[in-house]
């Protein structure tokens, strides 16, 4: 059964059950409603009969109150009505009768009626008369029967009515039904599309309600599901890159190396031995940064946190970067509070540190400046890596840290290796692992500030004594 017949057959069970139940309720009700309006009919006939009685009795014309009780017994639904004085005497009958009741007895002379008729007294005191009483005899039958003709009535109404509306809510469920299965088939459609790798495709919804989010959460999704493609792509092409490189390299000094050592060439067996070292340390890098991020990611890379300067953090890693920028004649300064300590994982915290100023040496020209920086701020531990680079533009700055990320454009511009984008990933996972976040504020042509930020708290987590 699909999805559209099971919409309309729930929409239209829904109107049934609706209005069945409405027809019920207005039923009921108006059963309810007119036995209140026949109680409260006879009521106000007995009442009127006791005061004529009542002005029978005071002025002593006793025909008027048999004239009374005469009227009210042709009203529908009456089978008697009679008036007794304070002596229990009957003083007017509707059937002309007159005389006293006799001791215990519980009626008054017989009452018109069929065999078998359910019949039920009101009696009422006629006001300013002590004793005197006013009776009528009502058959119930009589009123069942009028209920019962005024609900069949009423019944052939909503019956009308009913069908009308019934009508209408089988044609409404169906337009309902149509209305919902259209975009949700779209919408599967379009996950079948990305099943097949289709990973262009776009549902385009133009609806407000939660299935045009729903679309719109599709689309989100399709797009980045293309991102991640294409970061796959480049991911696949960056490390066939990395390693065919190395490797290359080492085959052929490997090659070098032999025919070196049959012709007894030393020096140049030394020189060849060097630039495989090289190459399997750039290989060997590579490799520990994919193991690194993948730990990360498991959360399998534990922290072992001891008590460290900030300043000496940030010194330490312009140490090993002292020749590089010698090289590359660019200035590199660290600076910060010598008294400012921290309680983290010094090696891992390195490695941040690390990955972040060999990032800033990519970009950062001749003769410009690196800056690295361990201060406190409020209640926040800051260790800042500066450059005066060519800056980030504003919509590449929130994808820089995502893995194989990397920022096209900066990219074209660097000569020798191209890295994979691993860095920055890795380095954003292990301040998240010491409870801290990282960030970048850059402008375009002004360089660019990393800022990793963590937090001070009771647990010791960073302190400054």
């Amino acid at each position: 059964m699909t999805l559209r017949v099971r919409l309309g057959l729930l929409s239209v069970s829904l109107v049934m059950g609706t209005l069945g139940a409405a027809a019920f309720a207005v039923y009921v009700s108006e059963g309810a409603h007119l036995v209140r309006e026949a109680e409260r009919g006879r009521s106000a006939l007995l009442a009127s009969f006791a005061q004529s009685c009542r002005d029978a009795i005071l002025v002593q014309d006793e025909m008027a109150a048999v004239n009374a009780a005469v009227a009210v017994a042709k009203v529908s639904g009456v089978r008697g009505a009679y008036c007794l004085d304070k002596n229990n005497r009957v003083i007017a009958h509707s059937d002309g009768i007159r005389g006293k009741l006799s001791e215990g007895s519980k009626e008054a002379v017989p009452n018109r009626g069929s065999r078998g008729e359910r019949l039920s007294r009101l009696t009422r005191s006629v006001e300013g008369v002590a004793g005197a009483k006013a009776t009528i005899v009502f058959s119930e039958d009589v009123l069942a029967a009028g209920i019962r003709e005024s609900l069949q009535g009423l019944m052939k109404r909503l019956s009308l009515v009913l069908s009308g509306a019934l009508i209408l809510g089988i044609m409404g469920s169906i337009v309902l039904a149509q209305s919902l299965a259209r975009p949700i088939l779209r919408i599967l459609k379009g996950t079948q599309a990305l099943a097949e790798g289709r990973l262009d495709h776009r549902i385009q919804m133009r609806r407000r309600d939660e299935l045009g989010q729903l679309a719109e959460g599709f689309d989100a999704m399709a797009v980045k599901l293309g991102e991640v493609d294409k970061m796959k792509d480049d991911f696949v092409s960056n490390v066939t890159h990395e390693l065919r490189s190395p490797l290359g390299a080492i085959e052929s000094y490997a090659n070098m190396i032999a025919e070196d050592a049959r012709a007894g060439n030393l020096a140049e067996v030394m020189e060849s031995v060097n630039v495989v070292r090289n190459n399997t340390t750039r290989l060997s890098r590579f490799i520990n940064n994919i193991l690194d991020l993948a730990k990360i990611e498991t959360r399998t890379d534990g922290l072992r946190r001891e008590r460290v300067r900030g300043l000496t953090l940030v010194q330490e890693t312009q140490s090993f970067f002292a020749a590089k920028a010698r090289e590359k004649g660019i200035w590199l300064e660290a600076q910060g509070d010598p008294r400012l300590e921290l309680w983290v994982d010094p090696d891992k915290l390195q490695q941040v540190l690390t990955n972040l100023v060999s990032n800033a040496f990519k970009f950062t020209p001749e003769g410009g400046r690196i800056t690295l920086s361990a201060v406190q701020e409020g209640d926040r531990v800051l260790l800042k890596v500066e450059d005066t680079g060519p800056g980030i533009a504003p919509k590449d700055v929130g994808r820089i840290f995502n893995r194989f990320e990397q920022v096209r454009e900066r990219v074209e511009q660097l000569e020798g290796p191209k890295g994979t984008g691993l860095g920055l990933a890795i380095a954003k996972g292990l301040v998240e692992a010491h409870g801290g976040k990282i960030d970048v504020h850059s402008e375009i042509g002004r360089g660019s500030v990393f800022c990793v930020s963590l937090p001070v708290n009771n647990e010791g987590l960073c302190k400054s004594s």
